[in-house]
């Protein structure tokens, strides 16, 4: 079984502690709950990552990503992150209510 490296860009990283932040805002003990269950979702990444679906992003751009769902309801967030060689990059954290990035989005992101 290969078991991948998690790595996380620079932007993932800033959006997972600016969504902890505005859930803190709210309800701290949430926010600590979040974070840490987010962090530990992503961490099983590093096993058979493919278990997760592609984006619909991939479909609409090309580029193969795919999406780690994770929460509940309006509280559900799409991790993406695309599988490259023995790494699992995450790319980005987006509310479950958001649109689907655009092909311009995916581009100016630098995913090809």
């Amino acid at each position: 079984m290969t078991v991948y490296r998690v790595t996380w860009t620079r932007s993932a990283a800033t959006e997972l502690v600016t969504i902890a932040r505005w859930i803190a805002e709210k309800n701290p003990p949430a926010a600590a709950r979040w974070i840490n269950a987010t962090e530990r979702r992503v961490t099983t990444l590093a096993t058979f990552p493919e278990r997760c679906p592609p984006a619909p992003e991939a479909k609409e751009t090309g580029v193969d990503v795919r999406q780690l769902v994770i929460g509940k309801r309006r509280g559900r967030y799409r991790v993406l992150f695309r599988v490259k060689d023995a790494e699992v990059q995450v790319l980005k954290i987006i509310h479950g209510m958001r649109e689907h990035l655009t092909p311009e989005e995916v581009e100016e992101a630098g995913w090809e």
